[in-house]
């Protein structure tokens, strides 16, 4: 974590400050805010904004100790004054005596919370304004009065004011990962995000509380919860002195609506607490929204709520739930809402709720956690009766731990879970089931999407039946199949199967060269995933978001969007491999070791037996990151392994990736197969990529560089327009060449620094044969000749003879000269 604490999402407000610093008719800046919005953050980068700009900046801090001192806040910054002087007098004397700290330059005087001003001083810093001798930078908290001189510069127009609100959402994450520096796992994201609510102050207490009671951890390059999050001492002092004292009555309220929020204000003023709702909201304690048509009241920020609750005891909670319980009974229980909210409170209120109350109320509810906790309580008033009218529960609840990534905790429960639901498809292994959903869904996870399309074939059409018959289209390359399949699974209420279906939705317009809106759902549908606190399909979007990633050249983001994707038990089929990629979004950053770590049953020098359960996505793996230690002729045995797993699988996607990615390596492919997929294949990216395959000289390949380009894949783009550049070369065509080499250039920009073989290919010695280069780098890495010889199947003294013509044709005179030569 970084020591200072960086200035995020503010760049809208800092520019509007610089072009006040640099209005010649003002004179002032007032930064308005609520508690904890960063105002004196503010203050200081503005004042840096003016120091740097050549002006002399001088910071001072308003506190009540001082208000009552005349010239208190800035006597540090003033000499003994003449006491014989006026009140006129006085202030010149002080105002002469602050600009000469100037020393001829622009002062720039920064006052942090100006509502302490002492009169003198309140006096001085309007003189200063109006008279043009110093700019002045204010501080002042929302809904705090400050005194008539300082309110009149912004309202006779000498200063402007700059209100600061709270972050949103996507500034309040940027902030999170500045600070933490590096990959942030979206659940951590999300409760910062319910805690906070984008106030910076509260945000960087809860950061360093969880960061030193350990609740904060960075796991495998991804900052997660590894406890409670839970606002430390500090934090809850200083919301306890904001809530301040209070009266019997206010204490009830913020109690009820700590428990209890949102609150429909008909059912507080039905409560007779009309006076008390206004005091409180003047306070600043509780706040009204619109919703709808309906008025709710609930208290002014989460924290308040986590204090509120802390200073309850268990006796008032459970009083306080009784009065929850009637209130909204008095008043019909007509929000969709209210079920859940009604059969929590009433179990927190000590009553007894039925199974069927409880299943009702758990179905309806959006929070997982809250699914959860009623699904266990319908559980727990089963009393032994498996076979009674609410066996059901045991199911609800296996479901929602599933979704919760808890599937191991499911064989604790007495009951087993019927066919086709997805607490099976998370716990089935193949030949335990008979269902053909589930072995439809088995054998998709395997890498037969032939297989599954077959079984799921003669069956009707269901949310489960459709979500894995979608994802075997995928796998098929059929992708607009896939999106409609998926869209009607969507339509129809799917329950559980909804991540599985969005998967596939999203996972065919990715498939198909549509990135944009591949990205677009992929985030919405993480965003929702978060909002429900669903880890499961959090992490399934979070895998396609680094797909997509990966797709662009963005490595580092894949890297990390597929590191908190596999940190999650992930019970529906993949299309792709989620850890292969991962392990070559790691390789393309240039951490090998640590992509072979992710494949650690693999021998980097076996060239046969490899594969799991007959999927391609190991394999290609694998390919890739022999490929990247300069180890072609495995690379090429391994690619072209792939290529024949994945089409024995029925796997068309996954056969056309291979047979491209085998080109991106520089080895030889079939452009007949290629073309023969592309043809069964639905969408661009299939089109792109057999043009790629079949491109046999520079402006075929850079035909392909410009369909890759148009689907924003600039990686692809560029790997394409860099083997263009070698064929130019060979071809003695110069111009062509430099052509295709700031194309080459102008691509890169776009994506992240990686390392592929056609790229690296660019700086390579353009003498050499692929076969020479790759023994020369193996050479270089400190293999003896032997090793090599081992590693290529070759003879000793094939490597050998080899390495002779490289020396000759490099000019250099042995081994220790290779590193810099290749």
């Amino acid at each position: 974590m970084r020591q200072e604490w960086p200035l995020v999402g503010r760049a809208e407000e800092l520019d509007f400050a610089r072009r006040t610093l640099a209005t010649p008719s003002l004179s002032g800046l007032v930064l308005a805010g609520r508690p904890g919005a960063g105002r004196s953050r503010m203050l200081r980068e503005v004042l840096a904004v003016a120091a740097g700009s050549g002006a002399v900046a001088l910071e001072v801090r308003a506190t009540s100790a001082a208000a009552g001192i005349p010239f208190g806040v800035v006597a540090p910054l003033l000499p003994d004054l003449d006491r014989g002087l006026d009140e006129a007098g006085t202030l010149r004397a002080a105002a002469a005596a602050l600009v000469a700290h100037a020393g001829g330059k622009r002062l720039v005087l920064g006052i942090d919370d100006a509502a302490h001003l002492d009169p003198a001083t309140a006096a001085l810093v309007a003189q200063l304004c109006h008279s043009r001798q110093a700019f002045v930078v204010l501080t002042v908290q929302v809904g705090v009065a400050v005194s008539e001189a300082v309110f009149g510069l912004w309202k006779d127009g000498v200063a402007e004011r700059l209100d600061l609100a709270e972050l949103d959402r996507a500034r309040s994450d940027e902030l999170v990962a500045e600070v933490l520096g590096g990959h942030v796992d979206g659940a951590l994201r999300q409760e910062l995000w319910e805690l906070a609510r984008g106030t910076p102050l509260f945000l960087r207490e809860l950061i360093v509380d969880g960061l030193a009671a350990g609740s904060l951890a960075c796991v495998d390059e991804v900052w997660r919860r590894s406890g409670e999050l839970r606002p430390g001492p500090r934090l809850l002092e200083l919301v306890e002195a904001r809530i301040g004292e209070l009266t019997e009555d206010e204490g009830t309220l913020l109690e009820l609506l700590a428990h209890g929020a949102p609150l429909g204000s008909e059912v507080l003023l039905g409560m007779g607490a009309e006076r008390v709702l206004g005091r409180t909201e003047r306070r600043g304690l509780v706040v009204s929204v619109l919703d709808g048509r309906r008025l709710d009241v609930e208290l002014v920020h989460p924290l308040y709520t986590e204090v509120v609750r802390r200073r309850t005891t268990p006796l008032r909670a459970r009083r306080t739930h009784r009065i929850l319980v009637q209130a909204i009974e008095e008043t019909g229980a007509r929000r969709a809402t209210d079920g859940p909210r009604l059969a929590s409170w009433r179990l927190a209120a000590g009553r007894p709720v039925g199974v069927d109350a409880l299943l009702a109320a758990a179905a309806a509810a959006t929070d997982l956690r809250t699914v959860e906790r009623l699904a266990r309580a319908a559980v727990e008033a089963l009393d032994g009766d498996p076979a009674g009218p609410g066996a059901g529960a045991r199911v609800a609840l296996a479901e929602v731990l599933v979704a919760l990534g808890r599937a191991a905790e499911i064989g604790a429960l007495p009951a087993e879970t019927p066919p086709r639901s997805v607490a099976v498809l998370a716990t089935a292994r193949p030949g335990a089931v008979t269902d053909p959903v589930v072995r439809a869904a088995l054998a998709l996870q395997a890498g037969c999407g032939t297989e599954a399309l077959e079984l799921l074939a003669p069956l009707e059409e269901a949310p489960e039946v459709l979500a894995v018959r979608a994802l075997a289209l995928c796998a098929a390359a059929r992708c607009t199949d896939a999106v409609a399949t998926a869209e009607r699974g969507l339509a129809a209420d799917p329950g559980w199967w909804a991540p599985a279906l969005q998967a596939a939705q999203v996972g065919a317009h990715a498939l198909a060269g549509r990135l944009d809106t591949a990205e677009e759902l992929a985030a919405a549908h993480y965003a929702a995933a978060l909002a429900r606190h669903w880890p499961v399909a959090a992490a399934v979007h979070a895998g396609w978001l680094g797909r997509i990633a990966l797709l662009r050249g963005r490595a580092r983001d894949a890297r990390g969007w597929l590191r908190e994707a596999t940190a999650h038990e992930d019970p529906f089929p993949e299309v792709t491999g989620l850890r292969a990629e991962l392990a070559v979004s790691v390789a393309l950053t240039g951490d090998l070791v640590a992509a072979e770590a992710l494949l650690p049953d693999v021998d980097p020098g076996d060239t046969l037996d490899v594969g799991v359960a007959g999927s391609p996505w190991p394999l290609l793996a694998r390919s890739w990151l022999a490929a990247l230690r300069g180890e072609s002729t495995l690379a090429t045995r391994l690619v072209a392994q792939a290529a024949d797993t994945a089409r024995s699988g029925g796997s068309r996607y996954a056969e056309l990736v291979a047979l491209h990615d085998a080109v991106r390596m520089g080895a030889a492919s079939s452009a007949a197969r290629a073309a023969e997929l592309a043809e069964q294949a639905q969408g661009e990216l299939a089109a792109a990529r057999s043009a790629h395959v079949a491109a046999i000289d520079g402006p075929a390949l850079e035909a392909a560089a410009d369909r890759f380009a148009a689907l924003g894949a600039p990686l692809l783009a560029a790997e394409a327009a860099a083997q263009a550049v070698r064929m130019y070369e060979a071809a003695g065509r110069s111009g062509s060449r430099q052509g295709a080499t700031k194309r080459v250039t102008a691509w890169t920009r776009l994506f992240d620094e990686v390392r592929t073989p056609a790229l690296t290919q660019l700086a390579a010695p353009s003498e050499l044969t692929r076969r020479e280069l790759e023994i020369a780098r193996l050479a270089a890495s400190g293999m003896t000749s032997k090793a090599i010889a081992a590693r290529l199947v070759v003879s000793v003294r094939t490597v050998d003879n080899v390495l002779h013509s490289v020396y000759a044709k490099l000019g250099v005179a042995g081994r220790s000269e290779l590193a810099g030569a290749v």
